[in-house]
């Protein structure tokens, strides 16, 4: 139950917290990223007593955008209800969509990594009657030529 001078939006504030904690304290997050940023946090916001939940840090990339998702719903509701000042807030969204961009970045360049070897497109409408499948191996034994027609090859 909340103490008089307590608002129900003060409660979101550790949840918040704890979302960053998990961002700070997880491999996904470049280092250095959002630590100024949310600087003003810990002198402002926080309460000295409290324990950090670096411990439950965002095990992986997935994890940490799942973290940075709800700490972005969460400073949106503090920032609605008044608890955080309008800059401040300002400067975190930046932090968090920063880590955001570039946690996907990573994302998306782990899978191109994993895309290897030689990839031929073939439109079955426009082979001429020929087998796609020999079509396929005549780019791999030639190498596909770049802006050839389908069936072309």
């Amino acid at each position: 139950m909340n103490s008089a001078n307590e608002t129900p939006d003060s409660n979101l504030i550790p949840a918040l917290l704890a979302c960053l904690d998990g961002l700070l304290a997880s491999d996904a997050v470049p280092e250095g990223l959002m630590r100024g940023e949310i600087g003003w946090l810990g002198d402002g916001l926080s309460d000295p007593q409290r324990e950090s939940t670096g411990a439950r840090r965002a095990e992986n990339r997935n994890e940490a955008l799942n973290l940075a998702s709800a700490a972005r719903g969460l400073l949106s509701t503090l920032e609605v209800g008044g608890e955080i000042p309008a800059d401040s807030a300002l400067q975190l969204y930046r932090a968090l969509d920063d880590a955001v961009s570039r946690i996907g970045a990573a994302m998306r360049q782990a899978q191109a990594d994993r895309i290897r070897g030689l990839y031929v497109i073939i439109d079955p409408e426009v082979t001429g009657g020929r087998d796609p499948l020999d079509i396929a191996r005549g780019g791999r034994g030639r190498g596909a030529p770049g802006g050839a027609r389908a069936g072309g090859v």
